[in-house]
């Protein structure tokens, strides 16, 4: 028996696929675990301010009501939720069957389906949050369009759109398959057109909510050593339909 965020499951008769994506998930777990333990690490959450913090982008949209995860992999943040995960890799949904078939009861609420994220196969108003975490760089200018439009679609009035993203003005140049990298400014602009209401972002890695000028003012200024610490390096937007 395992346990990665918070999942329980066993790994008997998995493939070596699935065996490869829980141990991956498994050692960044285990490292993270010895990292806050040690003295150092300690240390280091009792004198940081908490927005200097690094969090787990899916805290968004925990307890959010029926949440939709585009991209999810091979589903471990997804059984996390007792969501629904979307993804256009047929490998990967079948490693995310295997893991979800060896969760304990509990986390058998989540689902997968195989769906692209520009053309959502459920009803409108289906959800109350969705969280896509590092998969709209991966979306081309217009299918991005479309997957905004879907995502907006698909939430109930109220709902959250989670995504975050590499940041354009830290990305240079871009890794393969990266071919929609922007900056906060951009982003907004997106998801505004797109018809979304308010947009925030926690002011560095974590902590309260708030608009993102303090980030595009930041993005501006020439890039200083350690820039990337406050948030910026990575885009964290959390979009609000009206």
């Amino acid at each position: 028996m395992v346990d990665i965020k918070g999942v329980r499951l066993t790994t008997d008769g998995l493939s070596d696929a699935a065996r490869a994506y829980l141990g991956g998930k498994l050692k960044r777990e285990r490292k993270r675990v010895t990292r806050d333990r040690a003295l150092l690490g300690r240390l280091f959450h009792a004198l940081l301010p908490r927005d200097f913090r690094r969090v787990e982008v899916e805290t968004y949209v925990q307890g959010r009501g029926r949440v939709l995860v585009i991209g999810c992999g091979g589903g471990i943040e997804t059984l996390a939720l007792g969501a629904v995960g979307i993804d256009i890799e047929m490998p990967l949904l079948r490693v995310a069957s295997e893991v979800r078939a060896r969760a304990e009861p509990t986390f058998q609420a989540a689902s997968f389906t195989a769906a692209s994220g520009s053309q959502l196969p459920f009803r409108a108003e289906s959800f109350d949050a969705i969280l896509s975490d590092n998969v709209v760089e991966h979306i081309p200018g217009d299918a991005l369009r479309r997957h905004f439009a879907e995502t907006l679609r698909v939430l109930r009035s109220g709902g959250l759109y989670v995504l975050t993203s590499p940041n354009l003005a830290y990305e240079d140049p871009p890794k393969p398959g990266h071919v929609s990298l922007h900056t906060y400014a951009e982003w907004e602009r997106l998801l505004s057109d797109a018809g979304y209401g308010r947009i925030e972002t926690p002011r560095r890695r974590s902590g309260p909510l708030e608009g993102l000028e303090w980030k595009r003012r930041q993005e501006r200024r020439p890039r200083a050593w350690g820039a990337g610490n406050r948030g910026l390096r990575m885009v964290t937007l959390i979009s609000h339909k009206p």
